[in-house]
């Protein structure tokens, strides 16, 4: 793209292409110009055209139809093609790295075209890159193996989320509630995908609880995309939605968590789990005061419960009554 484009501009024409890449056959000025809008560009068809201009002087895109009616394509092969890819030692060791990393999601959406994508620029190198890969591939080895996720996810629910978040339409939905166990149809206008913990999830306004929610798209059973549009909050932002999230489940209230690890407890929480610590005091007896602000309860809950009597909840309360009770029913168990 030219040198002079700014952030907003470099942002709206990379959507275009995403467009054009979804759709075979293409865009005219006029859709291109309602769905740009849509999204919340605010363009005028002179801003599309001089976008089409932009984008095929590099090469992304090329012409169809008459010049009266144009149809906007995406080249297939053109700018994505690789060819003489010349690496060094370090890029070799970068890409196999990267290959290992994709290589446990290479059986989910996505996660598949991924796996590919490196492999095929593998494949494509000259024999001496290969063999080289082939001798790392011995003696180095990424263990993943526990991020993948058992879940088959439909393609089709996939592309049509992906589509309804990039169009801003709301989607009918029937969805199962691991928490109440139950199914249930809602309405819901998707901001965006995310993939954590080997599983994707959508999240956006839900028409039914009147927030914003996330539900994990292997949950959905059945799913149409309405002819209703909607405009994403602006207040919206996935980063501040995640804050004092300790993996997934999200409340509407904040904690602050402090626990006491002692003995090999508070040699584990120093050695795995400062990255979650918000701060980690370490004590003159050996013990670690761990501190994390969170607003649900009971993801922490279980992992505090993982390491046993090495753990003791100084605060709040509500935790330590958790705690509590589930090791008394665990107790319990084995009278």
């Amino acid at each position: 793209m030219p040198k002079n484009t700014d952030q907003k501009q470099i942002e709206r024409q990379w959507y275009i292409i995403k467009l054009l890449a979804q759709n075979p056959n293409g865009y005219s000025q006029t859709e291109l110009t309602e769905k740009v809008n849509r999204a919340g560009y605010t363009v005028t068809r002179a801003t599309i055209m001089n976008d089409m201009d932009d984008l095929s002087e590099v090469g992304f895109i090329y012409q169809d139809g008459s010049d009266a009616r144009p149809i906007y394509k995406l080249f297939k092969d053109g700018i994505f093609n690789i060819h003489n890819l010349d690496l060094d030692i370090d890029e070799l060791l970068g890409l196999y790295f990267l290959r290992e990393i994709a290589k446990p999601f290479s059986n989910s959406v996505m996660g598949e075209d991924a796996y590919k994508i490196v492999d095929r620029i593998i494949n494509s190198m000259p024999v001496p890159n290969k063999k080289f890969m082939q001798q790392v591939a011995s003696y180095f080895k990424v263990d993943l193996n526990d991020l993948s996720s058992d879940h088959i996810i439909s393609d089709a629910i996939m592309n049509l989320l992906q589509k309804a978040a990039d169009d801003h339409c709301t989607v009918k939905m029937r969805y199962y509630s691991f928490t109440s166990d139950e199914e249930s149809v809602r309405e819901i206008d998707p901001y965006l995908l995310f993939f954590k913990n080997g599983n994707y999830y959508i999240v956006g306004y839900c028409h039914k609880s009147n927030e914003i929610r996330e539900f994990r798209v292997d949950r959905i059973k059945w799913i149409d995309m309405l002819d209703e549009h909607f405009e994403v909050d602006p207040n919206f932002s996935y980063e501040q939605y995640t804050d004092y999230v300790w993996n997934i489940l999200k409340g509407n209230q904040h904690y602050t968590v402090e626990v006491r690890f002692v003995n090999k407890g508070a040699r584990l929480v120093c050695e795995y789990e400062q990255r979650k610590a918000d701060k980690l005091i370490k004590q003159p007896d050996g013990s670690v005061v761990f501190v994390k602000t969170v607003s649900n309860l009971e993801e922490i809950g279980r992992w505090v419960l993982s390491y046993g009597s090495d753990a003791v909840v100084l605060k709040p309360k509500q935790l330590a009554d958790i705690i509590k009770e589930r090791a008394m029913g665990i107790c319990r168990c084995y009278q």
